[in-house]
């Protein structure tokens, strides 16, 4: 089975630093840069099992995605990667969406972030 990580953010610098954490890994990874975007992936890629996305984007942000996702496809598993700080927000979220795991931005790729991500597949797929 592949394994599929859809990675949801508006900086494409941050993408691309995502892509090279995870090119070891047997992963499939999928990238966008906004809601919209994320969508339209998912639904050509229905099987992708783990989101991980930002909160402030242009045209969707990412709590109407993870609200979408709750809604349409609530087995997917929800990650949460953010510089956005407003608590009251984050736990509302955390709430309504089931989310699986909030990050705060800045990161640190080894200790939390990939461990995270791998977790959240891990525990998706199975293994």
């Amino acid at each position: 089975m592949i394994k599929k990580i859809l990675f949801v953010d508006d900086e494409t610098f941050l993408l691309k630093a995502i892509k090279r954490l995870f090119r070891n890994d047997p992963y499939e990874l999928y990238f966008a840069k906004n809601g919209k975007e994320a969508l339209e992936i998912i639904g050509q890629n229905p099987d992708i099992g783990v989101v991980v996305t930002d909160l402030r984007m242009p045209m969707m942000d990412g709590s109407d995605l993870l609200q979408i996702l709750e809604a349409k496809k609530p087995n997917i598993i929800k990650i949460v990667s953010t510089g956005h700080y407003d608590v009251n927000q984050i736990k509302v979220i955390m709430s309504t969406c089931k989310i699986y795991r909030y990050l705060k931005k800045p990161w640190d790729a080894d200790n939390d972030f990939v461990p995270t991500v791998k977790a959240a597949v891990k525990e998706y797929y199975g293994e």
